[in-house]
């Protein structure tokens, strides 16, 4: 607001100033010796008339003198003393001759002035009729000047402003038309600078919303359509089986076709509480509990329960019992350590290796297996919700292709990342890290 205040205030006084110096110039140069032209013009019948009267009179016989000025010509007349001729009168006197001097003044009006023999005594004929323009010639320039400069400089400044307060409409119209957001450059550093510099910030967050907002339409679409290829199998399982079991004469096959029901069911309340698991951590709905865990001993805990599962694969585990407690969602930890080591025996050959490590800012925790890796241009699409990179890693392997990206989101969750890479023992490693917030 002072600024724009004092931006107006400098061109105003710049345009005022303007005007001074120019009526001066015109008023002293043009104006003034234009009415002092009219004036002679209409005094000079009167004073060619009556100079030579005066001449031949004496000082007893002026004032009768004067006072006929005024019943031949009907304009005042009166004598006065040189002393008190108006200065612009006595400036004058001698410009023309040396008996006459004019002088004007809006509102008083325009004089003329007779020099008597005497040298001291002047008749002062006036105000003359119709000069009311002429006097007033020098205000009026006044204030066309002051009007022209001033409503200039008005001009200016308010295009200006005009100009940058459409530069916000056209902006506005176009992000509305179609959402993108168009940066109005604008440097001024003022109260309308500023409201530009605000919208421009206004427009970029609101256009990233729109992504934002496209990207989870188009996120949520692509996961809908997963989600009804992964419920199809298990569905035509079940209706497959139902329709048996209509014709199935035999319990022997009665009971197989249930516990395929069963396993089918299974898979669907499982890929259910995986895809709610997984919504509740894309949109920050999971609310974190961090309590004091021993990771050394929820990392034994979880591959003595997966031993049991996958009782072909030899799983190595260095519990490194150095860390002593760790500020994590045990919860959540529990389940994300779970689907690493889950996933990597899925499709080691022979072993499985889970290790833990801690540097001075983060921890780091393992799982290595010696299965066929992933290709390097798939490390990070792996992480997305249902991706199965090759038939090697494929529906028949169990899960609900979402244990990989839940693994991302609750690292995410806790401020750290999870990545893929190349395992010392010959297939991958995945590799999950948080911040260092060791409880002890």
């Amino acid at each position: 607001m002072t600024r724009t205040f004092w931006r107006w205030f400098v061109m105003l006084a710049l345009a005022n100033m303007m005007v001074y110096f120019v009526w001066g110039w015109m008023n002293g140069y043009i104006i003034a010796h234009y009415q002092i032209r009219m004036v002679r013009e209409a005094a000079h019948p009167i004073i060619s008339a009556e100079m030579p009267r005066f001449d031949i009179l004496n000082a007893e016989q002026w004032p009768e003198a004067v006072r006929s000025v005024h019943a031949r010509w009907g304009i005042p007349a009166r004598l006065s003393d040189m002393d008190y001729l108006p200065s612009m009168a006595w400036e004058n006197v001698g410009v023309y001759d040396d008996r006459t001097a004019y002088d004007m003044a809006f509102p008083r009006g325009a004089f003329a002035y007779m020099v008597l023999s005497d040298k001291h005594t002047v008749v002062e004929i006036g105000p003359l009729p119709n000069m009311g323009f002429v006097t007033s010639l020098d205000n009026l320039l006044a204030v066309v000047l002051w009007m022209a400069f001033n409503g200039s400089a008005l001009m200016w400044l308010l295009h200006h402003q005009n100009r940058r307060t459409q530069a916000i409409e056209r902006a506005t119209l176009a992000f509305l038309a179609d959402g993108t957001a168009r940066h109005i450059p604008d440097e001024v550093q003022d109260s309308l600078g500023q409201a530009i510099r605000s919208v421009n910030l206004m427009a970029g967050r609101a256009e990233q919303l729109i992504r934002q907002r496209q990207s989870l339409i188009s996120e949520q679409r692509e996961l809908l359509h997963a989600v009804s290829h992964e419920c199809r199998a298990p569905l035509a399982r079940v209706s497959f089986a139902l329709e048996m079991l209509a014709h199935s004469e035999s319990d022997v096959q009665r009971r197989q076709l249930t516990r395929d029901m069963e396993q089918a069911i299974a898979e669907l309340d499982l890929l259910v509480r995986e895809l709610l698991t997984y919504a509740r951590l894309q949109h920050g709905a999971q609310r974190l509990e961090l309590v004091e865990t021993s990771l050394p001993e929820m990392v034994e805990d979880v591959v003595d329960k997966t031993k049991t599962l996958y009782p072909s694969i030899a799983f190595r585990c260095d519990g490194a019992y150095s860390i002593e407690k760790v500020l994590v969602d045990s919860r959540l930890f529990n389940r994300s350590i779970t689907n690493l080591v889950r996933n990597a025996a899925c499709f080691a050959r022979s072993t499985v290796s889970v290790s833990v490590e801690k540097t001075s800012e983060r921890f780091h925790i393992h799982v290595d297996d010696d299965g066929p890796g992933v290709p390097i241009e798939q490390r990070e699409r792996i992480f997305e919700p249902f991706t199965r990179l090759d038939p090697s890693r494929s529906r028949d392997s169990g899960g609900s292709g979402l244990g990989l990206a839940i693994v991302r989101g609750i690292s995410e969750r806790h401020g750290g990342t999870v990545k893929v890479s190349d395992s010392p023992i010959g297939g991958a490693r995945f590799t999950l890290s948080w911040p260092n917030r060791s409880a002890a």
